[in-house]
Parts: structure tokens; sequence; C-alpha cells
């Protein structure tokens, strides 16, 4: 399964089958750059269990599949078009890919931190002190020169 988010922040609003949110993303704001900390929980167990239990009310059937998804690899992917991962607690990281394998059979966390740059902000300041220090050679040459007249 894919889901593709327009932001972040539209994690937020992503909810399980019980209506609960199991994602939490907060924002950081700082002068250079924003901190996005995203916190989830995956429990396969208690939604596999729902689902299955909607299907069939059999308990041996139920055991069977729950059994049967145990021996299930899942692996969880975030990917973004640039690396700008903190710190995280992912299985594996690999360029601008997290990964974490998935258990079906216990709550797994997916912490990770997105450090988006503010480019705008950085060349602005970048621009100011080029400015300034282009503005400091020239009184500085200008001082040499009226020094030696």
């Amino acid at each position: 399964m894919y889901k593709h988010c327009p932001s972040l922040e539209a994690l937020n609003s992503i909810q399980d089958g019980s209506g609960e949110s199991k994602i939490s993303v907060v924002e950081k704001d700082s002068f250079f750059y924003k901190t996005y900390d995203v916190k989830a929980s995956v429990d396969l167990q208690s939604q596999l269990s729902r689902y299955i239990g909607d299907v069939t009310s059999n308990t041996f059937i139920q055991s069977i599949i729950l059994q049967k998804l145990d021996q299930s690899d899942l692996k969880l992917e975030v990917a973004l078009p640039y690396k700008l991962f903190g710190s995280n607690n992912a299985d594996e990281e690999n360029g601008n890919t997290l990964s974490w394998d998935i258990s079906t059979a216990t709550e797994t966390p997916v912490e990770f931190e997105v450090i988006v740059p503010k480019v705008k902000t950085i060349a602005t300041t970048a621009g100011i002190m080029v400015v300034f220090i282009i503005g400091a050679v020239i009184l500085i040459v200008k001082g040499k020169k009226k020094r030696k007249q």
C-alpha cells in the first residue's frame, strides 16, 4: 500500500480504523530551518484482529490468519526528495529513504525528524553578508588611499 501526503502537517490528520490518530507531527521553527518531529505508532495486531473479526467469527481461522501474518515481512518506508532526516529510530537509512521493519505481533514505534532549510532566509543572510564584506573592503581601500595622499 502506498500513501502520499502533500505535507508533513497532513500526517496529523491520518487516523486508524477506530478514528484515533496514531501520528503526531510537531513543527519547531528556528532562524535558518524548520524541524518537523514525527512520532507514530504502527499496531497491526489490533488493526488486523478487528478486520479479521469482521470477515470471520471462527477463532481457529482467525488464529491461523494471524499466525501466517506473523511470518510476513512488512516494511514501512518514508522517502523525501532530498536527504533531510535528523535523528530517527529507523532500522535502515538509505540516502533519502528511511525504512522500518513492521511487526504484525507487537506495536512498532516510528520516529524521525525532518530538517528543512529556509532557503530564502539563508540566501538573504548570505546576500547581506556579501554586501557588508564588499562595503568593508571598499572602506578599507579608500582609507589606505587617503593615508597615502
